[in-house]
């Protein structure tokens, strides 16, 4: 007998399966996306952290600064080559525990170090307007022997001009003469002696004249090298300056002063001087180096500038110097039996709202 045996076949249905390995990757890719936005916001949080302390260390360091520049206005006049604050005593802006702190534990300057002597001082601006007077003195009281003037053309962060004059000592219109590296006036006066006729027969005036000749030099002992054109032997690899000059002749004294002011275009100097020992003079009296390191939590700024001595003022220009107007006063008087023909004289003065001071 023969029956019906019934095939029951079983169909399984993985639709669903892929639905969830789907929403499995969205998920990945979502949590990656986070994860990318957040590492993004943390690295912007860091820097806009960064830059605060980033800030306030550099506020700290400028703290350091502006505190030398009240010892030296002080009278500090000591070489600071050690980080630690000074022992308490009369320079109370650098002395004692705590001068460095600003805030709590974190924002403070660390390090302050003060160079009174450097061996070179630099200036940045020397103008075509006044004079910038600048004592060359050594520190050990050594005679000095050569001053070197290298200089070129000013410049606010920019690269200097490198277009010097061609071969030819003359003195041109300011308009022929353009933007090319300026002429530098230089008037030497040498200071052991204060006698009114030692500093005119000893004082020299030269014109460093910014051409590719080779340098000339200056010799302070020739009567007459004043008024002298000299070459400037400028090249555009020239250090610490693209054009130099060395004064010589500076036989026996120990404390000079330098005039300088620049014609055409302001100029950028660097000066060092040598001994009569043929070392490099440690200058004194005309500037400081201070390099100040300020902190904030982890974060560093260094700054390091240079102060004029004497609490920034510069040795004067003139000799006297007022607000107000000068003015002379004249008397005249004539007699005409020496001047014939002349009518009878008038005696008077000047004019009568001259105050004398």
């Amino acid at each position: 007998m023969k029956g019906n045996i019934t095939v029951k076949r079983l169909h399984s249905n993985q639709s669903g399966i892929a639905s969830i390995v789907i929403a499995i990757l969205i998920i990945i890719i979502l949590s990656t996306i986070v994860l990318g936005f957040s590492q993004v916001i943390r690295r912007e949080q860091r820097r806009t952290l960064d830059r605060q302390l980033s800030t306030q260390a550099f506020y700290a360091a400028e703290s350091g600064i502006n505190d030398a520049r009240q010892a030296l206005a002080e009278g500090f006049t000591a070489q600071k080559n050690t980080c630690a604050p000074l022992a308490p005593g009369p320079y109370t802006s650098i002395s004692g525990t705590s001068s460095n702190q600003l805030d709590g534990d974190n924002v403070k300057y660390n390090c302050l170090l003060i160079n009174p002597t450097p061996v070179d001082l630099q200036y940045d601006n020397v103008g075509t307007e006044g004079v910038t007077v600048v004592p060359i003195e050594d520190s050990g009281g050594g005679s000095i022997n050569t001053i070197t003037i290298a200089w070129e053309k000013a410049s606010s962060g920019a690269s200097v001009s490198t277009d010097f004059r061609g071969v030819g000592n003359s003195f041109t219109p300011a308009a022929s003469w353009g933007a090319k590296t300026g002429l530098l006036r230089v008037e030497v006066s040498p200071a052991t002696s204060l006698l009114r006729s030692d500093l005119i027969n000893l004082s020299r005036t030269f014109f460093l004249y910014p051409n590719t000749d080779p340098s000339s030099g200056g010799n302070m002992l020739d009567p007459a090298g004043t008024g002298t054109i000299v070459n400037g032997g400028c090249s555009p690899g020239g250090t610490p300056r693209k054009c130099k000059v060395v004064i010589s002749g500076l036989v026996g004294q120990n404390r000079t002063f330098l005039r300088l002011s620049s014609i055409y275009q302001a100029s950028a100097v660097t000066i060092t001087a040598t001994t009569a020992a043929g070392g490099a003079a440690k200058l004194v009296g005309a500037q400081s180096i201070v390099d100040s390191t300020g902190v904030a939590s982890e974060v560093s700024r260094r700054v390091q500038v240079r102060v004029a001595n004497n609490g920034g003022v510069d040795v004067p220009e003139n000799v006297l110097s007022s607000m107000n107007t000068l003015c002379k006063t004249m008397s005249v008087t004539l007699d005409t039996t020496t001047i014939p023909g002349i009518p009878k004289a008038v005696s008077g003065t000047g004019d009568a709202n001259c105050n004398i001071l």
